[in-house]
């Protein structure tokens, strides 16, 4: 068995384990010998709120460098945002062009309330790979910085990337993404979000 498998396996144990507290009320209704501070930990929280107002669709500029001392390359394109699995984490849904071909990408976010972390996962149309990403925010989930690695095919290893998201309206946010390569970091992507009326 997998470590996925194996890790799978424990969380949906999890899940089916606290599936009775799903309509208990209070303690006097928490079947015996479960923890109230676990369970509380694997409701959303104020974290979740926050990356809720996300949802809804949006206008995206794109500004792509694919070399620190090149011009950028821009283009347009839109996102979905859409909160699942009862407020626990939203699905990204983006539709695009990069370098004049049609572009399909998909992430998935979350925050996980006993690791005081934001996770996120990313996959697309032109690329094999998927980009998983940690960090963490100072300023109550106005700004997340994570950080993680993904496989470049032009390097053919992997390299280190950095993004900053921050909101400066329920209306409006902008993402940074950062690429460190031979131990130079340069910005590699500009995404300017507006939502649409």
């Amino acid at each position: 068995m997998s470590l996925f498998t194996q890790c799978s396996a424990v969380i949906a144990t999890c899940a089916f384990l606290a599936l009775p507290l799903a309509a208990a009320d209070d303690a006097k209704t928490m079947p015996p010998g479960m923890d109230p501070a676990a369970m509380e930990m694997m409701k959303p929280g104020p974290e979740h709120q926050m990356l809720a107002k996300r949802a809804g669709t949006w206008d995206v500029a794109c500004k792509m460098w694919m070399m620190p001392d090149a011009p950028a390359q821009e283009s347009k394109g839109t996102a979905k945002t859409t909160v699942i699995l009862d407020g626990r984490y939203i699905q990204d849904d983006f539709t695009g062009e990069f370098m004049g071909q049609p572009f399909k990408g998909m992430g998935l976010t979350g925050y996980d309330r006993q690791e005081k972390k934001y996770y996120s996962t990313w996959v697309d149309s032109m690329s094999t790979s998927m980009m998983q990403m940690t960090g963490t925010s100072e300023d109550n989930g106005k700004t997340v910085t994570t950080t993680g690695e993904c496989m470049c095919p032009m390097a053919k290893e992997k390299i280190a990337f950095r993004q900053v998201e921050k909101h400066t309206s329920d209306d409006a946010f902008t993402v940074e993404m950062y690429k460190t390569v031979n131990g130079k970091e340069s910005k590699c992507m500009e995404l300017a979000y507006t939502r649409k009326k």
